[in-house]
């Protein structure tokens, strides 16, 4: 089904807590699935309201008291479950843009609510914006308003008193069994302060960003279960750090032609395939590489860098810029983006079931 071309509504970012770049696949797969489980109770059929995320998931709803509902399944499912989580609540604009795969939404409120879900007091708790706040009138109980700064940026909010949007956690059963794994290198990507754009350059960033990533994809065979959208961007799977680099010089270079500003992350790592797709500790180690990137440039794992052979190594001067982290820059005569640098850094840096 074909999300409607605007649409107002609320955007609820569900953060699990406890997934790191240390999680088990074993248990990576049960939250996300557990998760998943919950977010389809609400949902239904509607596919199209559902928002993967490295870190959990998000999640479109039109009125405030489905809102409400949502989120109240969501901490009561997941208390139950013992897992930890932290959820923001926004309203807006949600505007359809493609992806790689089916549709996607370019939503501030959907950036909003994921920064609430980053706040160091969101953990077991459901922070809304003051708007949301307004809106849910005496339906449930409000804090008063504070204020939590994330990346920088302060972003106002009412946390829910009220006793069922308070997680209370039941001990956590380990997760049996083997998920599919897989040793791979990855390539992730997204937007330079793609949260600080209105929501109508968010929605032409995306719709360019999108049909940037589908052509480089396919220049390069990527299969569809190999490719997930991760809000502003996206991720890739590939064999070699050879494919990895050549993929990431492409992209880059077709992103600089559209005057897209995007950092671009390479990491070589474990991966467990969901229901949704892969996830896994690989995932959230790429993101958090490819936040040491500079505008328009690629941070790369140190060991994937040196694994490469030398002609995928020569068209780069690496400088040291830190104990652990080196910028290459492009020689002459390379055919990179413009002004574009590598970086890389050595390793170290409802109903429901609850999936076990």
């Amino acid at each position: 089904m074909q999300p409607d071309l605007h649409r107002e509504g609320y955007g609820i970012f569900v953060r699990c807590c406890d997934l790191s770049s240390k999680t088990s696949a074993g248990e990576f797969v049960s939250v996300i699935d557990t998760l998943d489980g919950i977010l389809s109770g609400e949902i239904g059929e509607n596919k199209e309201d559902f928002f993967p995320s490295p870190y959990g998931g998000a999640m479109y709803r039109g009125r405030i008291d489905e809102a409400l509902k949502a989120a109240r399944a969501l901490v009561g499912g997941l208390g139950s479950c013992g897992i930890s989580a932290a959820i923001g609540i926004a309203w807006g604009l949600f505007q359809r843009t493609v992806n790689v795969q089916d549709w996607n939404a370019a939503a501030l409120p959907l950036n909003q609510a994921a920064r609430l879900a980053f706040c160091d007091k969101a953990v077991g708790r459901v922070l809304v914006t003051p708007h949301v706040r307004q809106n849910a009138a005496a339906r449930v109980e409000f804090s008063e308003q504070r204020d939590c700064v994330v990346k920088g940026a302060p972003y106002p909010h009412h946390a829910i008193e009220s006793p069922d949007f308070q997680q209370r956690l039941a001990v956590r059963i380990p997760a049996p069994g083997t998920p599919r794994t897989r040793e791979t290198n990855l390539v992730l990507w997204d937007v330079v302060k793609y949260s600080a754009k209105s929501p109508d350059e968010q929605a032409d960033l995306s719709q360019s960003l999108a049909q940037i990533a589908t052509t480089a994809l396919e220049t390069f065979n990527a299969r569809r279960e190999d490719y997930s959208p991760t809000g502003d961007g996206g991720f890739a799977l590939f064999d070699t750090g050879i494919q990895a680099i050549a993929f990431a010089k492409r992209l880059g270079r077709y992103a600089v032609s559209k005057g897209i500003t995007i950092r671009i992350g390479i990491d070589h790592g474990e991966v467990a395939f969901a229901r949704r797709g892969p996830v896994g500790p690989g995932v959230l180690r790429a993101d958090k590489i490819s936040g040491q990137a500079p505008p328009n440039g690629i941070a790369i794992l140190a060991d994937v860098w040196r694994n490469l052979d030398r002609i995928s190594q020569e068209d780069w001067q690496p400088t040291e810029a830190a104990p652990d982290m080196f910028t290459l820059e492009a020689k002459t005569g390379a055919v990179t983006p413009a002004s574009a640098a590598i970086a890389f850094s050595r390793p170290g840096t409802s109903t429901f079931l609850c999936a076990l």
